[in-house]
């Protein structure tokens, strides 16, 4: 039987809409305009979006994460705008609270944690840039009482499908990887690096894009107890 039980965040409990552009941000281009921005909205979030994926093209190669506050840095360097460390702090923080407006939680998502607790310690291993915003849902769902641990890359130095961040939240949960089983929706994140530090992995693929074997795929995460059941 499973002791440990390894949950990715986004896209596995809370549902998002990983695009930044598109969404609206108009605090943030208020506060970006008061540091000498002169771009419009849309403008802006290019312009963010930009720095961004620049900090994300590095990341996919070293593994090792940023945080909005060095996206902000890149934003104020890339628009020539003179920000001091207190003003890139603000800019990211506000970013953050207005791209997670549409972040919500997978209808039953809470209950279900709440079962599973019994019977199991329950974690969450998220790759995030910023510190606050899944301890704070994790608060805001009612869930944050459950969770042993709560590892994230912007805190551990590197993303998953690094080993590392594994091996923390295995310690920090305190089971063995053979007794843990980590639960996601990207492949290698969540199932092929999990499996590579001998964790039992089950992959959210409703559609079967990835050709994980049927045993390890669920089409939701609240299939997750009939899947425990099944493995014994």
């Amino acid at each position: 039987m499973a002791e440990a039980l390894l949950f990715d965040f986004f896209g596995t409990l809370v549902e998002y809409r990983a695009e930044r552009v598109g969404h609206g941000y108009p605090q943030t281009v208020e506060l970006a305009k008061s540091l000498g921005f002169d771009g419009d909205h849309d403008q802006f979030a290019s312009a963010w979006d930009a720095s961004m994926s620049a900090l994300e093209r590095e990341s996919r190669l070293t593994l090792r994460e940023f945080s909005m506050l060095d996206v902000a840095a890149a934003f104020c360097a890339g628009n020539a705008l003179p920000c001091a460390e207190a003003e890139t702090e603000a800019l990211g923080r506000s970013f953050v609270g207005e791209w997670s407006h549409h972040v919500v939680p997978i209808d039953g998502v809470a209950e279900m944690l709440g079962r599973l607790a019994a019977d199991h310690r329950i974690a969450v291993v998220s790759n995030t840039h910023d510190r606050t915003m899944v301890p704070d849902m994790l608060v805001a769902m009612g869930v944050a009482d459950l969770m042993t641990a709560v590892v994230l890359s912007v805190d551990h130095g590197w993303q998953k499908p690094h080993l590392s961040i594994y091996e923390a939240a295995i310690d920090q949960v305190g089971s063995a990887p053979g007794s843990t089983v980590f639960i996601g929706d990207n492949v290698e994140a969540d199932h092929a690096g999990p499996k590579r530090m001998g964790m039992q992995a089950f992959l959210i693929d409703p559609a079967d894009v990835h050709g994980v074997p049927v045993m390890e795929r669920l089409a939701t995460v609240l299939d997750l107890e009939a899947a425990l059941a099944s493995s014994g």
